[in-house]
């Protein structure tokens, strides 16, 4: 795995003691303005401040397994490449607004998985557009996984697991041309 290495000084309470030490720090995602300029690397929280920062961050491909306890909020067009890779969502995962696009996609042989354990819509589409390509969504709480308000969802691949319901359109189209969709619920 790629790392990012920083080194720090320490002065301790003792008289005439320092100390250096290296801290590495996995890189869980990489991400540019394409999959063939994946220009910058970091952790998902880096790659979340460079999407507000840096227009032109439209792709990020996940490196490593991890856990997300925010919401990452879409306001334009951004592709996300699970690689294979793993990622748990303890509060909602997206919103996308007017003028995002999010596109979940998978490059690796083997689908990656997103885990979502928010108690409420995961996915919240709220004037925006989400397109589902590929990659696992599990959601194990009685809570819709996508709510859709004046948006759009097109689902063309990838496999959906909840426990009751996957996607809730208020208002907005769902499409879905491929991929699979199954649900634990008794009623």
């Amino acid at each position: 795995d790629s790392v990012v290495s920083n080194k720090y000084t320490f002065t301790m309470p003792a008289k005439n003691v320092d100390v250096e030490a290296t801290f590495k720090t996995a890189i869980e995602a990489f991400w540019g303005p394409d999959a063939d300029n994946l220009t910058n690397s970091g952790t998902f929280a880096e790659f979340q401040h460079a999407f507000i920062t840096d227009s032109t961050t439209r792709y990020v491909k996940i490196n490593k397994d991890f856990t997300v306890n925010n919401t990452m909020y879409i306001t334009r067009e951004v592709i996300f490449d699970l690689a294979g890779h793993n990622i748990t969502f303890l509060d909602r995962a997206f919103t996308c607004s007017v003028g995002g696009e999010l596109t979940i996609t998978d490059s690796a042989d083997t689908d990656g998985i997103m885990t979502f354990n928010y108690s409420g819509e995961s996915i919240f589409v709220l004037g925006g557009v989400l397109n589902i390509r590929g990659g696992k969504f599990i959601t194990y709480n009685d809570d819709i996984l996508i709510q859709v308000h004046n948006g759009s969802v097109t689902i063309s691949g990838g496999e959906i697991s909840v426990k009751n319901s996957a996607v809730r359109v208020a208002s907005g189209t769902l499409n879905i041309t491929g991929g699979v969709i199954t649900s634990a619920s008794e009623s």
